[in-house]
């Protein structure tokens, strides 16, 4: 006679009954619109899922009405946008510190899973990459559906059973919306087609509402992923430092009001401060009983973390520089290095209504593969170690999306036609802006991993790279190098050095 399954059996659950969580909401100690400043209490095991909680305010803009300019946050990257530099501390001794850190977080978002972007991130953290396929069907998209009640002001498109689904589209939960077709169903004559169709957030998500967002500790500062830090062991105090981004660049303006009534407020990015109210630190303490917190600390008196940190790289260049074979040295001599990011953004305002809505940051632009019929417009190879990472250059998009795959593990979660700019995307509305157009070509990142385990010599890792067809106007590149560090904590003091 087989087993009594374990699903059958009555009786309690284990649990462990010896591990308390203690919760702390942290006030910062320093604080302005450019720099917040925790100091962490040196109390049991550091939960790495602790957040950092923030919300901002609009000061110096007039309130606009509800139906017309609203602001959001950059859809790649959420509340991200308002970081530019992380940095975590014990006393005196810098554990990790990561320059230009919404730009890679930007990166890290493409690795969200497409459902936990849609049901979770951007409510969060204002990330919203989530796809779904688009519909069409033999009519226009664009005709109003004219058996609509009155009462009706988010009717979308008319609706057939011969529907294609030929395209992608951004998936917030929402539907279609025409401002034009609300005012004429509020008015006199019939609804018009007006071109103006738009998926729009949910109305808690605006700014003008002031919502509250946050960023788990583990993105601040990925040495926490695999290390639930021991604060209780520690002599010196332990900081998070986090430095914002200028106001200008945390925002991005919707063009509903605009495009759909052909007027409205003027196209400028609100100035948002940081809400010193809304601004904490929540943190988990995990803790067992004294005798097996000494029991720990007395058995590991000298205990090692190795991690990876990110060095950042960056240069600015013009379309005839990209044309051309540029090498440039990454650094990262005597160090050992796991893997390469790198991606380039355009230094113009508004370059990308849905990305970013400043000069540079958040996109990573790939050549415009429409321009040409050429699908060989990013020309890349590494040279370390006397020896090239790849024997013959990389230059199809393809084995570009894949040296990502490898490096990451697992793939980006965007569509071709965002990450190199081909095949179709929506040619509809997200908060009034054209997703194809916004969207095109902007998440095309580059990551190379190394995988050889070696100690680069002292000449460093060059990068050899050709960007055929660049816009006609200054980039921004940013390089980072994954590089693998030691902690050391002796005494109650830690010590960081190169692996």
């Amino acid at each position: 006679m087989s087993a009594v399954p374990d699903l059958l059996k009555i009786g309690s659950i284990p649990s462990n009954l010896q591990m308390s969580v203690e919760t702390g909401i942290l006030d910062p100690v320093v604080q302005n619109d450019k720099f917040i400043r925790f100091n962490m209490k040196r109390s049991g095991f550091l939960h790495s899922n602790s957040k950092l909680v923030v919300s901002m305010s609009k000061k110096d803009v007039a309130d606009w009405r509800q139906d017309s300019l609203h602001s959001m946050l950059p859809a790649g990257v959420g509340i991200g946008s308002i970081i530019e530099r992380v940095r975590l501390l014990s006393g005196n001794t810098t554990i990790q510190e990561i320059q230009d850190w919404g730009e890679l977080h930007a990166y890290r978002s493409m690795f969200i899973a497409n459902e936990n972007n849609k049901e979770r991130e951007q409510f969060t953290t204002g990330r919203i990459t989530a796809l779904e396929h688009e519909f069409a069907d033999d009519d226009s998209l664009e005709t109003a559906n004219p058996t609509a009640p009155a009462t009706d002001l988010v009717k979308g498109p008319s609706k057939r059973s011969d529907w294609s689904a030929p395209v992608l589209a951004l998936d917030d939960g929402t539907d279609y919306y025409s401002h034009n077709f609300v005012k004429n169903k509020l008015g006199a004559g019939n609804p018009t087609n007006t071109g103006n169709w738009t998926k729009r957030l949910q109305r808690f998500q605006y700014l003008e509402n002031e919502p509250t967002w946050q960023i788990s500790l583990q993105d601040l500062c990925p040495f926490l992923k695999k290390t639930q830090l021991p604060l209780f062991m520690f002599s010196e105090e332990i900081y998070l430092e986090v430095t914002f981004a200028d106001p200008s660049k945390r925002v991005i303006v919707n063009d509903v009001y605009a495009t759909s009534l052909g007027a409205g407020p003027p196209q400028v990015t609100p100035n948002y401060k940081i809400n010193p109210i809304e601004s904490k630190l929540i943190i988990d303490y995990i803790t067992y009983p004294n005798e097996i917190m000494e029991q720990f600390a007395q058995a590991n008196q000298n205990m090692t973390f190795q991690y990876y940190d990110y060095e950042l790289s960056k240069m600015t260049y013009t379309k005839g520089l990209a044309d051309n074979q540029m090498i440039r040295n990454l650094g990262g001599a005597g160090k050992v290095v796991n893997k390469v990011i790198m991606g380039v953004q355009r230094d113009v305002v508004n370059a990308t209504p849905l990305v970013t809505q400043i000069n540079g940051g958040f996109e990573a632009r790939h050549p415009n593969y429409l321009a040409t019929t050429s699908q060989e417009k990013v020309i890349t190879n590494l040279r370390y170690n006397t020896e090239y990472l790849f024997p013959i250059d990389v230059k199809n998009d393809a084995y570009h999306f894949n040296n990502v795959l490898q490096a990451e593990g697992q793939p980006p979660m965007v569509s071709r036609s965002m990450y190199s700019g081909q095949a179709g995307m929506s040619g509809r509305k997200w908060e009034g802006h054209p997703q194809g157009a916004s969207l095109q070509n902007d998440y095309f990142w580059q990551t190379f991993k190394l995988n050889k385990n070696n100690r680069i010599n002292q000449k460093g890792i060059e990068l050899y790279q050709q960007m055929v067809n660049l816009e006609d106007q200054n980039h921004t590149y940013r390089m980072w190098l994954e590089v693998l560090k030691v902690a050391r904590l002796v005494d109650g003091k830690l010590e960081t050095d190169y692996a």
